[in-house]
């Protein structure tokens, strides 16, 4: 890893964490 912090990078990862926590916590 040449860069230790990403924003960008870091703002696609929280926000496909919350997308996947949302599915599980309300799949219907």
């Amino acid at each position: 890893m040449s860069v230790p912090f990403d924003p960008a990078s870091y703002d696609r990862q929280l926000e496909e964490k919350t997308v996947r926590l949302r599915e599980l916590l309300a799949p219907f």
